[in-house]
């Protein structure tokens, strides 16, 4: 058997999590520095089975059990429910939880789609890459890329999705290795860049 025949789970989990910002290997006790300055105590033995990178998470679960994760897989597979000190809750992620918060986020690229073609930024329906990627279900590998003036931007849409998206040009450019993180900051930037954009060009038009 291979793992593409295994059964196909959704994690839904809730963890408490910090991106690991140092790791100080050779201090008593041993620390990792966190964002945000923070510091945490680790043992030994765990910086010998993790070997934790800075720009990664150290992974607190509910059952008192601590890991460490890659920054891509963990950006990937999680999101930021609540700050430091909140009540941790079990989330029952069930089909239609998934697909109803999967079609409020699509109605939100679907906007910001329509804005970045009415200012004239490059925007349009692509594909996953690499492809045949086997980390990602083949009805997943569509993906709406946009091109703000603070960098590329992409979301993968679901098959059943594409009718949502389907007056959107080929895009032809290639996917930048942005991280979910940096999609996220890219966004948030967005404002600031758009004013600065728009002045720019209004100045050309005067000229």
């Amino acid at each position: 058997m291979s793992a593409d025949e295994l059964d196909l789970y959704h994690c839904h989990k809730c963890v408490r999590a910090a991106k690991i910002v140092g790791v100080e290997w050779h201090a008593t006790p041993k620390v990792l520095t966190l964002i945000g300055g923070q510091t945490f105590e680790v043992s030994a033995a765990w910086l010998d089975r993790h070997s934790p990178s800075p720009g990664g998470y150290l992974v607190c679960y509910k059952d008192g059990h601590q890991s460490y994760s890659p920054a891509e897989a963990f950006e990937e597979g999680y999101t930021l429910i609540g700050p430091q000190g909140e009540q941790m809750i079990d989330v029952a992620l069930t089909p239609a939880v998934i697909a109803e918060a999967y079609s409020g986020r699509n109605i939100v690229v679907h906007a910001l789609c329509s804005a970045a073609m009415f200012v004239g930024w490059r925007c349009g329906l692509g594909k996953h890459s690499p492809e045949g990627d086997p980390d990602w279900n083949a009805d997943w590998h569509n993906v709406v890329y946009i091109d703000l003036p603070t960098g590329q931007v992409s979301w993968h849409i679901h098959d059943s999705e594409l009718p949502v998206f389907s007056h959107l040009p080929r895009y032809t450019g290639k996917w930048d290795g942005h991280t979910s993180a940096e999609k996220t900051a890219r966004i948030a930037s967005l404002r600031t860049s758009a004013l600065e954009w728009q002045e720019s060009n209004d100045q050309q038009e005067t000229k």
